[in-house]
């Protein structure tokens, strides 16, 4: 039935139905001048046809618009339901499909999969200080910073309020450190402006788990991964623990 739905929908989105509606009609209408080859008032018979064929071809291409905004406007609600609607990142939903899929991958092509827990330290104070409209802030400009710290091919996703997650492909124990590493010492590092016009300095605590360097089971990942950043909030914040 899934393809099935997604056959039909490629249709609509390519306007190849619309085609061949045309040429269907077109062939109809050598069929039917062939017929009247022998016919009386043929002329008149052939205008009356070829009016109700440009009519007939007037409501395709209309209902083909319709059909196609519908379609175009369906392809966006999709996106914008698997993605944050603040940061622009993967939601919770979204990102747990794609860590579900990437880890059976990984367990069944015996592959590398790591994932970080990222947490922003301290972030209640900002909301406290500034306002939520600055706390949004925060999170809109570090969301950026995580997607530049990572592979195109890696996965970023916010699971929660000041709550984010990483999934790293094909990524060895030291490899991930790097890049948690990077990740931390870019949002250290980094100046946030605020709405009002001030600015603050932000720190994240990462938790590491790696399949199979630190977690034999792959379904344990999140697990491990949260028991650590526990342990990283715990040691004193800004800093990443694996």
């Amino acid at each position: 039935m899934d393809t099935v739905k997604e056959f039909i929908s490629n249709i609509y989105k390519s306007n190849r139905w619309t085609n061949m509606l045309f040429y269907a009609e077109f062939a109809l209408t050598l069929l039917i001048l062939a017929l009247l080859k022998d016919t009386k008032n043929q002329s008149l018979i052939l205008l009356y046809f070829l009016i109700g064929a440009i009519i007939s071809n007037l409501i395709v291409l209309y209902l083909s618009g319709k059909i196609t905004k519908v379609c175009c406007t369906m392809e966006r609600l999709k996106e914008e339901a698997a993605k944050d609607y603040l940061t622009g990142l993967d939601n919770v939903r979204s990102f747990d499909k794609s860590f579900n899929e990437l880890i059976n991958k990984a367990r069944v092509n015996e592959e590398s999969i790591a994932l970080l827990a990222i947490d922003v330290d301290l972030f209640k104070r900002v909301n406290d200080t500034y306002g939520h409209a600055a706390g949004d802030a925060v999170l809109k400009e570090l969301s950026t910073i995580l997607l530049k710290s990572v592979r195109d091919f890696d996965v970023v996703g916010r699971v929660g309020g000041e709550e984010f997650s990483v999934i790293l492909r094909d990524c060895t124990k030291e490899r991930t450190s790097e890049i948690a590493e990077k990740i931390r010492r870019n949002i250290e590092g980094d100046i946030f402006v605020l709405p009002c016009g001030s600015t603050i300095k932000v720190t994240v605590s990462i938790g590491i788990a790696v399949y199979p360097a630190t977690v034999t089971d792959v379904s344990l990942l999140k697990e491990e991964a949260d028991i650590k950043l526990y342990r990283a909030k715990h040691s004193g914040r800004n800093t990443i623990c694996i």
